[in-house]
């Protein structure tokens, strides 16, 4: 007989509890997963494509959960399901992805993105329904990609600063553009990784102003017809260039011009507007060489209330909150008489409505908005901001040494030093040569003046050359140094050196095909070395074909010529040569400074800004070829300065290799004839003019001719400008730098040649 078995008696209370947990599990297996619809306007779904979230927990939460791209399936869904803390997004629909110039860019120009917000708002979508993607709200991230020259002391703040600074670039960036346009990823290399395929080129030179080259973004050589007045534009791939600081007055200050600086990250969306935008500036020397300002000082009044709609950023990026508009600023005729109006015909906005045009975009992403807002919610474009920099070489050894600079400066000379490191000098020619900048001494100087070299190694040699402006006849001296302590006085001694250095350059097309280096004034017999060097780390020094002894020609001059590198057709915009021979050595930097501006029909764009432009009203029609080239002078003869003058920056040697039916190519030691007039802007930096002296209300510019009747040469005054009465009546220790744009232009001049601007006792 087989026993019936117990029942098991469950509680009540135990029961429940267990039913309760069934009923749970059933409910979650019964929950949807979090997979929202992505629509168009039209109700469309979005099928098989990539797009971009922002993730977050609340409609009200300002940082983002998460930061995904996902992949929607036939239906419009996402394939997997989103997190579970995408309870709204804002999401992004990519439309267009423009190429870089640059085959080792990282990530490409920029894309453009259909929004599911207003730009300018902060708008997020529930993903409990349908998430719509609208086709008229779009925006446009560029990826940058910045390359430093050197690599920064381990120790210093300068990368946080940057990247603080493009943060701060972005946000004002998406101000100008009424939320349409904003960096997206920010790269930075140092020790000149990336150097060729970066669009910001950072120099640790103390004395570089901010330039850009108008167009520089364009990923091929492109041509646009203006429609207002039918000028034809050559834009070519380029960059904008930059020195160690900037705060509105020069590149030496690391306390005020530091990049998390307003007066720095400002400048870095001005630039970015010659550069991405297609803008031109719109700052201008009216008649009486007073400087005027496309701002609301020159604009219809009433028009620009509140203060902070004032425009532009094109003019004085300093203060103003926005770009010119045509409904809300009219066309005033300080405006209309400025390079971007004779380059466009037409305001920003207008020209930023021609963006797509200019690039031959397949769509339109910038809309022309009506009205301008004071203040905008740009929350989501900020939390579309990244930020990475990457390393080259050997960062933990480096370091940054400011040093005394001591200059044998007699009574009536002022010395403009020349400062370069000459990286890992272990042999006849450097890994790297670094441009530091210049010093300028004057005979009033009651204590060495200071230079901070960035980026020193123990392997490092400091080369320093100082020339001596005297209206006795000058002199130059130097010291080339193995790398210095923190707080060391290097001393400069006095050369017999008095050497003339020249180049010259054959133009085809829009490149540059040869560099000519010229060596004259020299007792030197045997054959000197001639090499060029670029900031790239990959090449530096170091290409074959650009290292040579120089060669005696028939008219007793050491000359030696190189041609671009293998593979490339043209010289880079930036390059450094150095000749050494038994009696001294020269080391100078070499920019490419575009076509003649602003209007540069047949030739590349214009460089803006910077320490030197070259502009005309008028080109002839019928040009073979329109450069600039600019180089620090090195000219022993024209050390002999007008008596009473003084430099108060460095004294520029200009090439513009314009020709009309003859050769392309420019002169050596000359003043070479141009077939349309131009004029010359030199730019000064208050803090330079404080440590030279206020010596009259005027800066004098001069230029050094050289003729048969001149014989070796001499300075021909070709135009002054007035110092405002605020400088000229302070003490010189009362003298402080403050934003501007300090720009001295020449007359109308029809020859290149050497250009100095000068503070006179006259």
């Amino acid at each position: 007989m087989v026993s019936a078995q117990p029942q098991k008696h469950i509680p009540n209370n135990s029961l429940t509890l267990f039913l309760f947990f069934i009923l749970l599990t059933l409910l979650a297996s019964c929950t949807p997963p979090n997979r929202p619809t992505f629509i168009d306007d039209s109700g469309n779904p979005i099928a098989t494509e990539t797009l971009r979230l922002l993730c977050f927990s609340t409609e009200t939460d300002t940082t983002p959960t998460a930061d995904i791209n996902i992949t929607t399936d036939t239906n419009g869904k996402p394939v997997d399901p989103l997190p579970e803390t995408c309870n709204f997004v804002a999401a992004m629909r990519p439309i267009h992805t423009q190429p870089s110039a640059y085959p080792d860019h990282d990530g490409p120009a920029f894309t453009v993105y259909e929004t599911s917000w207003t730009p300018g708002q902060n708008e997020r979508q529930s993903t409990s329904d349908k998430v719509i993607i609208h086709q008229d709200t779009t925006i446009v991230l560029f990826d940058v990609v910045v390359s430093l020259a050197w690599t920064p002391n381990p120790d210093s703040n300068y990368l946080t600063q940057l990247e603080t600074g493009f943060r701060e670039a972005s946000n004002y960036l998406a101000n100008l553009t009424e939320g349409q346009m904003a960096f997206g990823t920010v790269t930075v290399h140092t020790g000149g990784e990336k150097w060729l395929n970066a669009d910001i080129r950072v120099l640790a030179a103390n004395d570089l102003r901010p330039s850009a080259f108008v167009g520089g973004i364009a990923p091929v050589p492109t041509s646009y017809v203006s429609p207002v007045n039918n000028f034809k534009y050559e834009y070519t791939p380029a960059a904008i260039f930059l020195g160690r600081y900037w705060n509105g007055d020069n590149a030496n200050d690391a306390a005020t011009g530091s990049w998390d600086q307003p007066d720095a990250y400002r400048t870095l969306v001005h630039e970015w507007g010659h550069y991405a935008l297609f803008l031109y500036d719109e700052y201008r020397l009216d008649t009486s060489g007073n400087l005027t300002y496309c701002t609301c000082d020159d604009l219809p009044a009433g028009v620009c209330t509140p203060p902070n709609l004032q425009a532009s950023a094109m003019a004085f990026h300093y203060e103003a909150q926005e770009l010119w508009h045509p409904v809300v600023h009219n066309t005033p005729p300080a405006c209309k008489q400025t390079q971007q109006w004779l380059a466009h015909g037409k305001s920003d906005w207008e020209a930023l409505d021609s963006w797509y045009q200019i690039l031959g975009l397949p769509i339109d992403p910038i809309q022309m908005v009506s009205t301008l807002s004071p203040s905008l919610n740009n929350s989501l474009l900020l939390n579309l901001f990244a930020y990475q920099a990457i390393s080259g070489g050997a960062a933990a050894s480096t370091t940054d040494v400011t040093v005394n600079v001591d200059v044998p400066v007699a009574t009536g000379e002022t010395a403009v030093v020349h400062v370069y490191t000459l990286k890992n000098n272990t042999n006849r020619i450097p890994e790297q040569i670094l441009y530091e900048g210049t010093v300028i001494v004057p005979d009033t100087a009651v204590s060495p003046p200071t230079i901070t070299l960035l980026g020193i190694s123990p392997t490092d040699t400091i080369h320093f050359m100082a020339d001596h402006y005297n209206s006795t006849g000058g002199k130059r001296s130097f010291m080339s140094t193995p790398s210095p302590a923190n707080g060391d006085t290097i001393p400069l001694t006095p050369t017999p050196f008095l050497a003339n250095l020249d180049v010259t350059y054959q133009v085809t097309g829009s490149d540059i095909t040869s560099l000519t280096i010229y060596l004259t004034q020299t007792n030197t017999t045997t054959p000197p070395l001639a090499h060029l060097c670029q900031p790239d780390a990959n090449i530096g020094c170091n290409e074959p074909t650009w290292q040579t002894t120089m060669t005696l020609d028939t008219e007793g001059r050491w000359t030696a010529t190189f041609t671009p590198r293998p593979g490339t057709t043209s010289f880079p915009r930036y390059l450094i040569l150095r000749v050494v021979s038994e009696d001294g050595e020269f080391i100078r930097w070499v920019m490419d400074g575009g076509g003649v501006g602003p209007a540069h029909d047949r030739a590349d764009a214009p460089l803006r800004d910077g320490n030197l432009m070259v502009d005309a009203q008028i080109l002839p029609d019928t040009l073979d070829c329109n450069r600039v080239m600019l180089m620090p002078a090195a000219n022993g003869n024209a050390l002999t300065l007008l008596d009473g003058f003084a430099p108060v920056a460095v004294p520029m040697d200009v090439d513009v290799v314009m020709a009309n039916g003859a050769n392309c190519t420019s002169e050596e030691a000359g003043t070479r004839e141009i077939p349309a007039p131009v004029s010359f802007s030199l730019a000064y930096n208050l803090s330079d003019l404080s440590e030279v002296g206020i010596r009259s209300s005027l800066l004098s510019i001069l230029q050094w001719q050289q003729s048969a009747l001149l014989i070796e040469g001499g300075w021909i005054p070709i135009g002054a400008i007035e110092l405002a009465k605020e400088v000229v009546g302070a003490e010189q220790q009362e003298i402080r730098p403050s934003p501007g744009i300090r720009i001295a232009p020449t007359t109308p001049l029809q020859t290149d040649g050497i250009f100095i601007l000068t503070t006179s006792e006259q």
